[in-house]
């Protein structure tokens, strides 16, 4: 046993490195959650983020049996741990309300509701209302949950869909009929205590939907989603809850499909169909995207490229040694290209955008910076140079889906360019494992993934990278040819 001074990085990684040997030792998930309730605050976040950066996520990204069962042995684990803890009383009282007495509980209902079944005709004849839980993640709602929305959309006519998560969730299903959002925000980056006890106001939302309902009009889906936990906590009888085990799932042993394929295999076993949808967005009129691409090939434009540099707040996705500012040079260099650079939502705004506007007019092109607001009225736009581009989440995806091409990192933009049907090149950096880039892989046949593991690269790889990425993008045709 290590010293009681362990910082929590080192906790994690004795941990992790245990459970990878199938030797689970709670004792140091016990010591991290102690000192998730530390007095100070950068050690208690540090502990936050041992525990789901340095246990949980590598465990389930690992995308096997044994990953899952000790990250479901974890955060069990943890659950107890908190409901031990005063001010987890209201945790602790609204699981015993369940029947949930212990971590044994959790896990053996875990077990139950990751048995497949099959909902009978008759079954869903009667659904008056959906619930459909969100991933928290954009890309993870485009890849997973758009497939879920959508073909229930398609099997249960008549049914209310509620879409309980964050606001996203409104902007990527804005025109979709019969459907409804609630908001739902999972504090990603809270402390544990937060986290782990956001379930009780998200049963307070399930009950109230599920109120004045039979048992049999109403299902719940979940698609292993951090709001309940990888589907630990319950927020509907076991007979109405459809959990989707995606990190788990995989009805052919060795199989290659990524998860967007898993989701409709599951769906196609619950609901006894055999369909493959594609992820698909209902984001709202587009004409004034498609406008503002006419004005730019009416200016010679001829490849109108977006591209987002946004990593989801996980820095080890990112490709260093000026890889960015080397790749939007490239691409301005071909000829008649239109560059759309998105700010991105959070990490790619200030310095590195100013510096990308900078080097762009050093060389000579054209660069300024757009908002959404701003399409109608650019009445002068370039037919070659560099736009920032600055909207919320289904803006981006629009203009993704006005591009020709789209060019990012493993994030949510490589699922909305999947999802508008536009082709794109993905630099998958720092992914765990290759079954990892599999399963998040996009469901595109027109999209190329470039697997990448080192972080920092020298000129000689950066060009090599670009130059690879540049074929690929000179071998798509832009979509007015396309049309043609």
């Amino acid at each position: 046993m290590r010293d009681l001074d362990s910082s929590p990085a080192a906790l994690a990684q004795t941990f992790l490195a245990g459970a990878r040997a199938d030797a689970c030792d709670l004792g140091l998930i016990d010591r991290l959650c102690a000192l998730s309730f530390h007095p100070e605050p950068a050690i208690a976040r540090a502990a936050t983020q041992a525990i789901f950066s340095g246990v949980i996520e590598p465990l389930c990204d690992d995308f096997s049996l044994a990953g899952v069962e000790a990250a479901n042995l974890t955060l069990a684990h943890i659950l107890s741990f908190i409901r031990e803890q005063p001010p987890g009383a209201e945790l602790d009282s609204r699981l015993r309300a369940f029947g949930f007495a212990s971590a044994a509980d959790l896990r053996r209902r875990h077990q139950t509701i990751c048995q497949p079944h099959r909902l009978s005709p008759r079954r869903l004849a009667g659904i008056k209302r959906a619930l459909i839980l969100s991933r928290v993640t954009a890309g993870a709602d485009i890849a997973i949950t758009s497939v879920i929305v959508n073909r229930l959309r398609q099997r249960l006519p008549e049914a209310e869909l509620v879409l309980i998560g964050p606001g996203h969730l409104r902007e990527l299903f804005a025109t979709l009929p019969g459907c409804r959002h609630r908001s739902f925000i999972y504090h990603n980056d809270g402390f544990l205590f937060d986290k782990m006890t956001s379930w009780p106001p998200l049963l307070k939302i399930a009950q109230e939907e599920l109120a004045g309902l039979a048992p049999n009009q109403a299902l719940l889906f979940d698609p292993d989603t951090r709001l309940t936990q990888l589907g630990l906590l319950p927020l509907a009888p076991d007979e109405g809850t459809c959990y989707f085990p995606s990190r788990r799932f995989q009805p052919v042993p060795g199989g290659q499909a990524n998860l967007s394929a898993l989701t409709n295999q599951w769906l196609n076993h619950l609901l006894d169909e055999d369909i493959h949808w594609r992820p698909r967005l209902a984001l709202g009129p587009t004409d004034a995207y498609a406008a503002f691409r006419q004005r730019l090939r009416d200016r010679g434009c001829r490849r109108l490229v977006a591209v987002n540099f946004g990593v989801g707040k996980n820095p080890r996705k990112r490709v260093g040694g000026g890889f960015e500012a080397e790749l939007i040079l490239a691409l301005l260099k071909l000829p008649d290209t239109v560059v759309l650079l998105d700010t991105g939502r959070s990490d790619q705004r200030g310095e590195r955008l100013a510096d990308h506007l900078h080097r762009a007019r050093q060389g000579g092109w054209q660069a300024l910076w757009l908002r959404e607001e701003g399409l109608a009225s650019l009445d002068d736009p370039p037919g070659q140079g560099l736009i920032v581009f600055s909207g919320p989440l289904g803006a981006l995806g629009k203009m993704i889906g006005a591009a020709d091409c789209f060019i990012g990192y493993d994030s949510c933009g490589q699922h909305l360019a999947a999802a508008t049907g536009t082709p794109s090149v993905i630099v998958f950096a720092g992914a765990p494992s290759e079954r990892f880039v599999r399963r998040w892989a996009p469901e595109a046949s027109d999209s190329l993934t470039i697997p990448h593991h080192d972080a920092n690269l020298g000129p000689e790889a950066i060009a090599g990278l670009i130059a690879n990425i540049r074929r690929h993008l000179l071998s798509v045709p832009n979509k007015q040819q396309v049309r043609s």
